[in-house]
């Protein structure tokens, strides 16, 4: 009998048991072709480590130690007043001021790319401001005419939203110069005002719309992506490129998709050869790495990548996959594949895994895959890999994230009535990860760990982990997002950590749904990056163990100030009681 997964008191709970939650420590099974617990090949690699289960005092010290150094380094970075940096964090947290400036300004974003010329998109602006019922200062409000019914509104067609009297609309084809000619009339005059002004709200709109994009995308063609890529170079810091356009329409999409890494990993290989080296970016504990590294979504590469159909889905994307995989392979670039949505998560697993034992990529190491810390199945997914792994006999690299899918999955599973397939509180995601963090330093003679988050705690954990284990900071890699968390890369950096930089490639069309997940991100209520690196007050709470500190935080629905691992209330999505 199914327990219907409800939502009460905004809280997530099951109306008729608890949910137990296993916990899976990869202790991996005997090899099957010795019997026994030997690695499949010879050489001078560590044996495999104790995974370090349980709470530690001395190694938590040791995490808040590395912690408050993190802290103290980003902040040291923090950008400065007039800097163009500092102007888009103060644009963003004033957007986060009121939900409902931030809810107009996500749907802005989102039809900004079908806009056509500036004075739609100030229409459009305005639109949704009203709709939202955005409180505004007063002149904003009048040069946007938003509830302006006055003579400096609806009558003389002052701002956005005004109109203009009939009989004096201008003809198609007129321009705001031909409306100030010395004959034209007060209401011409005014119309024309208006039309200035609405042209100069577009263009900002636009102009800071584009600036945040930016922020987030590396480039759009070639030229622009090699400039962006060679300044991380010489910030020290390595990258992956993400091509935007998940979730394809249509085989020729589809085509394009893949194409657009052909091409990229053709124009970057030779360039990247002549780059100075950098060894912390170069080299690894077991040898060299490629230079050039990109990451691809499954979805991305064919309209119909069913998890109903599993084997028509395998076929499909394999045969269109293995021509980067192999050109990838004569170039010297490296290829990860991304994890998406919950419902392509056994799928991407069955593909990678069968992909990659096949003769032409058994014996290639510079391929990689990603697990999701959100998913209570996460742990299962890695002693999944780490086994796979053993069987292979070759090294592969493992991307550890938190997910970025989470508000989608939760909507879904209680539209279904179904328990979610992900951790229904923040501090229950942080310390899956930690967990998960123990277990690939621990099998870092498998695979390359990867370490992806902005959570201060988390990446002093993987320190600290890596620190007792007694490995290098060759023997594993810290994953950070382009545009998020600058202070935080150059912490990194100078604390002589490998870096690389997630970077999305694509015009701001293709990258719509990426740039709405990483705003969200960015204003996120328990977002590190919102409590800034400059609150040194908040420090304590948020480097506290979450599997400790996150099961006593007040039951009442509040989470204290800047306590990132407090709890975090679900609230049902529209239509779900």
């Amino acid at each position: 009998m199914m327990v219907k997964w409800r939502c009460t008191r905004g809280r997530w709970s099951d109306s008729c048991a608890s949910r137990s939650r296993r916990r899976i420590w990869c202790s991996l099974p005997p090899d099957s072709s010795t019997g026994s617990n030997r690695r499949p090949w010879t050489g001078s690699r560590k044996p495999q480590m104790r995974v370090l289960n349980g709470f530690d005092a001395q190694l938590d010290r040791r995490v808040r130690d590395i912690g408050l150094e993190i802290f103290e380094r980003a902040a040291e970075a923090c950008p400065r007043f007039g800097q163009r940096a500092w102007a888009l964090e103060k644009l963003t947290a004033w957007v986060d001021t009121d939900p409902r400036l931030k809810a107009a300004a996500f749907e802005f974003v989102a039809t900004l790319p079908s806009l056509r010329d500036d004075q739609d998109i100030a229409r459009t602006l305005a639109g949704f401001l009203a709709e939202r019922e955005v409180e505004l200062p007063l002149p904003v409000k009048w040069a946007l005419g938003i509830g302006m019914n006055g003579p400096a509104g609806a009558e003389c067609g002052a701002g956005v939203g005004g109109t203009v009297p009939e009989g004096h609309r201008l003809e198609t084809g007129a321009t705001p110069d031909h409306r100030l000619e010395a004959g034209a009339t007060p209401d011409h005059r005014l119309e024309a005002g208006a039309t200035l002004l609405s042209s100069l709200i577009g263009q900002i709109a636009r102009r800071g719309a584009s600036a945040m994009a930016e922020r987030f995308i590396t480039g759009h063609d070639e030229a622009s992506v090699t400039t962006t890529l060679e300044r991380f170079r010489s910030q020290r810091m390595a990258f992956t490129l993400d091509v935007l356009g998940e979730s394809t329409t249509s085989d020729a999409v589809a085509e394009r998709y893949l194409n657009t890494y052909l091409e990229l990993i053709e124009h970057l290989c030779p360039r990247a050869a002549t780059w100075p080296g950098a060894p912390i970016l170069d080299l690894t504990d077991h040898g060299p790495q490629p230079r050039v590294n990109v990451s691809i979504k499954l979805t991305g590469l064919d309209p119909h990548f069913d998890p109903g159909d599993p084997q028509r889905s395998i076929d499909e994307v394999s045969a269109r996959i293995t021509p980067l995989l192999l050109r990838a392979r004569d170039l010297g670039a490296f290829v990860n594949v991304d994890m998406e949505a919950f419902r392509y998560r056994d799928l991407t697993l069955d593909l990678f895994e069968k992909l990659m034992v096949r003769p032409q990529f058994r014996d290639w190491e510079d391929v990689g895959i990603v697990v999701q810390a959100y998913l209570v199945d996460g742990e299962r997914d890695l002693a999944r890999l780490l086994d796979w792994g053993r069987k292979r006999g070759r090294r592969f690299a493992v991307r550890l994230v938190k997910g970025a899918y989470w508000d989608t999955e939760v909507a879904q599973a209680c539209e279904a009535g179904v328990p979610p397939p992900v951790w229904t509180r923040k501090w229950q995601s942080d310390a899956c990860y930690e967990r998960m963090t123990r277990v690939m330093l621990a099998h870092s003679d498998l695979i390359r760990p990867c370490f992806a988050s902005h959570n201060v705690r988390s990446l002093a954990h993987v320190l600290a982990v890596a620190e007792r284990y007694g490995l290098t900071p060759r023997a594993y890699e810290v994953q950070m997002l382009h545009g998020m968390g600058d202070p935080l890369k150059e912490a990194m950096v100078r604390m002589g950590q490998c870096l690389r930089i997630y970077s999305p490639y694509g015009d701001m069309i293709r990258g719509m749904a990426y740039l709405i997940r990483r705003l969200i991100e960015n204003t996120s209520n328990d977002s590190f990056l919102k409590q800034g690196f400059r609150h040194r007050a908040s420090y304590g709470r948020l480097l506290a163990d979450p599997a400790v500190v996150g099961p006593i935080w007040p039951n009442n629905g509040s989470t204290p100030t800047g306590a990132a691992d407090g709890p975090d209330p679900l609230p049902a999505p529209a239509g779900v009681q």
